[in-house]
């Protein structure tokens, strides 16, 4: 929602009030213009309030989200470093078992011909 929106839809509001007081109220002439310039001074304390507690909820969603994204960017380059590391840290084991591998399959070929050789 624009502020503009929110503002001038305030100033309608109060407007609106004001209106309705002046038309509805049996109080005197004096009376009405004191209230009205009460009613209309507590109208634009509360929009000059409103104005600032934009702004300051603007800030503060501006900050959380460039805090949020900083986080983010740390926790995924911290990933990538936890994966770079455990790809070597089993570097070491992957060859160990691949040369495991292909001297068991060197045995079950030598095993083969042993078979073969052997009449039955």
């Amino acid at each position: 929602m624009k502020k503009t929106s929110l503002f001038y839809g305030m100033l309608a509001g109060g407007a609106v009030g004001a209106a309705a007081a002046l038309l509805t109220t049996p109080a005197s002439g004096k009376k009405v213009r004191a209230q009205l310039k009460e009613t209309s001074a507590d109208l634009i304390a509360s929009a000059k309030d409103i104005s600032q507690n934009v702004k300051a909820l603007k800030e503060s969603v501006h900050e959380l989200s460039t805090d949020g994204l900083q986080v983010a960017k740390e926790a995924i380059g911290d990933i990538k470093q936890f994966i770079k590391d455990w790809q070597r840290s089993i570097e070491p084991n992957k060859d160990a078992l691949q040369n495991e591998i292909k001297e068991i399959q060197r045995t079950i070929e030598h095993l083969e011909q042993e078979l073969k050789k052997k009449p039955s």
